[in-house]
């Protein structure tokens, strides 16, 4: 088992260190803000025991696509990354100073990270800010989760 599919089912803390706040398709969500740069970056990641049976499940697609690939020797479309179910968490940012935040680039997915997401807002949060708030759209409907910032930034 590699390190992230001992993660897709690790049902313990989030990043952030505070409880998941909730399911999106059944998949539980987890959430951190990860880099502050230019910019804000938070991770969203799909965990728990749904996560890691739709992993296997990918993995064993995503081998039937590359075995035909190879063998009709033709690109055809790759099934898509579990975590671009993520990106469906229609994710929004604010903070305490009321900063108008904009969503300016995602990704979704990749080999090793199948259930990451990560999207990037701008601007960068205000110097005195320590918290943004991540708002969301998961299986129980609208939440929001306030989320630290990274420290030392």
């Amino acid at each position: 088992m590699d390190d992230h599919e001992r993660d897709a089912g690790d049902p313990s803390g989030t990043p952030t260190g505070q409880p998941s706040p909730g399911t999106l398709d059944g998949v539980e969500l987890h959430l951190a803000v990860v880099d502050v740069g230019s910019g804000l970056t938070v991770r969203l990641e799909g965990r728990g025991a749904r996560a890691q049976e739709d992993l296997r499940a990918h993995r064993e697609e995503r081998a039937r696509w590359e075995a035909s690939v190879a063998a009709a020797r033709e690109v055809t479309t790759p099934p898509p990354w579990p975590a671009e179910r993520l990106a469906g968490a229609h994710l929004g940012v604010g903070d305490a100073a009321g900063t108008a935040y904009r969503f300016v680039s995602g990704v979704a997915g990749g080999a090793g990270r199948e259930w990451r997401y990560d999207a990037v807002f701008r601007p960068a949060p205000p110097r005195d800010v320590r918290a943004v708030t991540l708002a969301l759209v998961l299986d129980d409907g609208p939440t929001s989760v306030d989320v630290p910032l990274p420290p030392g930034r």
